[in-house]
């Protein structure tokens, strides 16, 4: 290294403990949307009539649930792909050189 010059940090995100992230994150968010999905489907059910809910306590539930459920969901995704893009900014720093 010359001089003068600082040494460079770099992030390794290609290596198999960030993939092994990759996979917990996105298995994560397949689970929330896949819960999402089973919640807003028991409220749709619930709201026509097919489903026996006497008191609505499936809809009160089933919403207050699934809409923090889609922020998290989001918030995963948004990691997700943080995670997947760490290579492709490291590959447009060296372009500069």
């Amino acid at each position: 290294m010359p001089d003068g010059e600082q040494p460079r940090r770099t992030t390794d995100r290609t290596g198999p403990l960030w993939t092994v992230l990759q996979c917990l994150v996105l298995a994560a968010f397949c689970c929330a949307v896949a819960l999402i999905v089973l919640l807003v489907g028991m409220v749709v059910l619930s709201i026509t009539g097919l489903s026996f809910d006497a008191h609505g306590y499936v809809r009160i539930f089933g919403i207050i649930i699934a809409v923090p459920l889609g922020v998290v969901a989001m918030l995963l995704w948004a990691l997700y792909q943080w995670l997947r893009r760490g290579s492709e900014y490291r590959w447009l720093q060296r372009r500069g050189d």
